[in-house]
């Protein structure tokens, strides 16, 4: 997920700070979230996908990797 935020964040052309201001949160915390340190919380998680206009499913599922045969 944490890849999920920071792409639709800047394809938005959003900061962190641009962001956090949206969802009532610290720059810090968005910072977190990009880098894994800590996981949104269901209603902030639910705030990001409706401002990047995507499903929660979207943000929150990550595409499943395939190893090279």
């Amino acid at each position: 997920m944490q890849a999920e935020i920071k792409n639709h964040r800047r394809r938005l052309g959003l900061t962190q700070e641009g962001l956090a201001a949206q969802i009532g949160c610290d720059r810090s915390t968005i910072a977190c979230y990009e880098n894994g340190y800590i996981s949104p919380s269901l209603n902030a998680a639910k705030k990001m996908a409706k401002i990047f206009g995507i499903s929660l499913d979207e943000l929150t599922v990550e595409e499943p990797t395939h190893a090279n045969p």
